[in-house]
C-alpha cells in the first residue's frame, strides 16, 4: 500500500510473478518464440531509479490495481486516465545461457556414415518389418512396427528380395545374400525336447559368396525374376546370370558357350535390363534395353532355354515390359498387349521380321566346300481342318556362306523347277528330293577382308542382325570365281514366311580334300 499519482491510495497485487535473479531478468528474450530476437533489459535504468525501484514501477504498469476511495479503476480506465496498458507478464529467457542446455551429450558420427546422403533417416540396406496380422483381428496390425523389428544386409542397398522354400534370397546393388526368415530351436523343459520357431530373421545374413568387389549383385528393378526353376538375377557390372534354384548355376558360365559374349555385351551403364519367363517353351527372356546413344542401338533381346540347359535364340522384339500367366508369356510396347503365343510367325508388333539359323561345319583339314544338304519340313497352317499341313516349299529364301576371308555374299535361293539356266551371282537353286534339300554352285565374292560387318551404319537397315556382309562383289565373272576352301565355313539361312513354319532337323555338307 502507498501513495500513487495525485497522492491516490494504491494497492499492488504481485500475481503469476516469477521471482528470479537480475540477471535473467536483464536477458530476456523479446516475444513469446525462443527463437526470437534477444533483448536485453536493464531494471535499473527504468526511469533513473534504483533496482527495487524501477522493479515495483515495471511491475505496476503490468499488473497493479488503483484504489480511487469507494472504487476500484477498470482496465479501460486506468488506460484512458494513467496510460496504464495492463498485459499478462510473460517469462522467457534466452535458453542458450541456461546451465540445462549447455550440458548436452556429444555422440561421434558412425565410420560408415555417408556425408553425400542428403537424408540421414535413409538405410536402404535395412529390411523392416510389421507385426503380424490376421483376418479375424480387428485392427490391421500389418500397419504396427515396432521399434527393433529390422535388420542390415551388407553395406550397399538392397534391390531385390525372393522368399522360397523356407530361404529368403536378399540381393543388393553388390552382393546376393541369403536368410532364414524362421529358424528352428531346440527348447527344453529337463525331460522333453520341443523343436519350435526362433524369432523372425534373428540369424545374420550370410553373403553367397565373400568377395571384396561384391559377388551376383544388381542395381536395376527388373533384372530379376522367380520362375519354377527357381530366382534368377542378372548382374549387369559383369555380364552375368545366374540362377538360385536348389543351389546356385550360373547360365553364362564358360560351358555356356557364350561367357566371353555375354561379358562384352549384357554390361550396362546408361541402359537397364529386363528378365520375362516364357511358360508354354520353358524360356528365359533376357532384354538389355541400351538404344539411349544416339549413336547407336545396342539393345537385344536373348533366351535360354531350361529344357535344354544352353542360350538358344536371338529374338527381334524389344518390348517395354515382360509378364507372364500360368502359360502364356506377354509384353507390352506403345501402350499396347501381345501374347507370344500366335501361330503368326516372323511377325512381332505389326512388323516382319527374317528368322536367321546359323550353323558351322568343320573339317580335320582345309577342304572345298562344293554344296550343303540339310532334310527340313515345312509346315503350314491349314485353319479349316486346324492342322498343319507338309509342303515341299517355301523352304529357306535366302542363305550365305562365309569364312575370314571368303564369302558368297547373301544369295536369294530359287526351287529348282524355277531357276533359269543361266548362271547367276545373286540366286542359287535349291533341289528338293523326299524333303533332303541340296544347295550347290557355292563361290567365294569376297574382295577382301573382313567379310562381315558389325558397324552400325552397315546393320542398321537390317536391325536387329549382328552383322552383314561386306566387301562382296556381285559383279565378278563366272571364270574369276574361286570355290570357298577352309576348315571352318559359317552357314546362314534366312527365312520369312508367314504363317509358315520349318522344322530343320539335319546338315551335312559335301566337301573336297583342297589342293593348293
Amino acid at each position: 500500500m502507498g501513495l500513487g499519482r495525485d497522492r491516490e491510495l494504491y494497492t499492488v497485487e504481485y500475481t503469476e510473478v516469477l521471482l528470479e535473479s537480475e540477471y535473467n531478468l536483464n536477458y530476456r528474450v523479446r516475444g513469446t518464440k525462443q527463437n526470437e530476437v534477444f533483448n536485453g533489459f536493464n531494471l535499473v535504468s527504468v526511469k533513473k531509479k534504483s533496482y527495487f525501484q524501477g522493479l515495483a514501477n515495471y511491475f505496476f504498469d503490468k499488473i497493479g490495481d488503483l484504489d480511487e476511495g469507494d472504487r476500484v479503476s477498470t482496465k479501460d480506465d486506468r488506460l484512458l486516465r494513467y496510460g496504464i496498458n495492463e498485459t499478462k507478464e510473460y517469462y522467457a529467457y534466452n535458453k542458450d545461457l541456461n546451465r540445462l542446455f549447455m550440458g548436452k551429450t556429444y555422440f561421434p558420427l558412425p565410420a560408415n556414415w555417408n556425408y553425400c546422403e542428403d537424408c540421414s533417416a535413409r538405410f536402404p540396406n535395412r529390411i523392416i518389418w510389421s507385426a503380424a496380422s490376421f483376418s479375424e483381428d480387428k485392427s490391421d496390425f500389418f500397419q504396427t512396427y515396432l521399434a527393433n523389428n529390422f535388420t542390415s544386409v551388407g553395406t550397399s542397398p538392397i534391390t531385390a528380395l525372393n522368399y522360397s522354400s523356407g530361404r529368403l534370397l536378399v540381393r543388393t546393388t553388390k552382393s546376393m545374400f541369403v536368410m532364414a526368415p524362421n529358424p528352428q530351436e531346440i527348447n527344453t523343459d529337463v525331460s522333453t525336447l520341443y523343436i519350435g520357431t526362433g524369432d523372425f530373421l534373428s540369424i545374420p545374413p550370410q553373403e553367397i559368396r565373400k568377395i571384396d568387389y561384391g559377388f551376383a549383385g544388381g542395381r536395376g528393378t527388373k533384372d530379376f525374376i522367380a520362375t519354377e526353376y527357381g530366382f534368377v538375377s542378372v548382374d549387369d557390372r559383369t555380364g552375368q546370370v545366374y540362377l538360385f534354384g536348389e543351389g546356385m548355376q550360373e547360365l553364362t558360365d564358360i560351358n555356356s558357350g557364350c561367357n566371353q559374349w555375354f561379358k562384352e555385351y549384357l554390361p550396362t551403364i546408361t541402359g537397364h535390363i529386363l528378365l520375362g519367363y516364357d511358360p508354354q517353351f520353358k524360356r528365359l527372356m533376357v532384354y538389355k534395353r541400351d538404344e539411349f546413344d544416339k549413336t547407336e542401338n545396342k539393345s537385344f533381346v536373348i533366351s535360354y532355354s531350361f529344357n535344354y540347359q544352353t542360350w538358344i535364340s536371338f529374338h527381334s522384339y524389344h518390348p517395354k515390359y515382360f509378364f507372364n500367366s500360368f502359360d502364356t508369356l506377354f509384353s507390352t510396347v506403345n501402350s499396347k498387349l501381345y501374347s507370344h503365343d500366335s501361330r503368326i510367325y516372323n511377325e512381332f508388333y505389326g512388323v516382319f521380321k527374317d528368322s536367321i539359323f546359323e550353323y558351322v561345319i568343320n573339317a580335320p583339314t582345309t577342304v572345298d566346300l562344293d554344296s550343303i544338304d540339310y532334310y527340313a519340313v515345312t509346315l503350314e497352317w491349314n485353319n479349316d481342318t486346324k492342322t498343319w499341313k507338309n509342303v515341299n516349299y517355301p523352304t529357306f529364301d535366302r542363305f550365305m556362306i562365309y569364312t575370314k576371308q571368303q564369302s558368297t555374299g547373301l544369295q536369294e535361293l530359287i526351287p529348282k523347277s524355277d531357276y533359269n539356266i543361266d548362271w547367276n551371282n545373286t540366286k542359287k537353286t535349291v533341289s528338293n528330293r523326299e524333303r533332303n534339300y541340296r544347295i550347290s554352285a557355292i563361290r567365294d565374292l569376297a574382295t577382301a577382308s573382313p567379310v562381315m560387318s558389325k558397324a552400325w551404319n552397315d546393320i542398321q537397315t537390317s536391325y536387329p542382325i549382328d552383322a552383314v556382309a561386306t566387301n562382296v562383289n556381285y559383279n565378278a565373272s563366272q571364270w574369276n570365281q574361286i570355290s570357298i576352301k577352309d576348315k571352318y565355313f559359317y552357314v546362314r539361312f534366312f527365312f520369312n514366311g508367314k504363317g509358315t513354319r520349318i522344322i530343320l532337323d539335319i546338315m551335312k555338307s559335301k566337301q573336297q580334300l583342297s589342293i593348293s
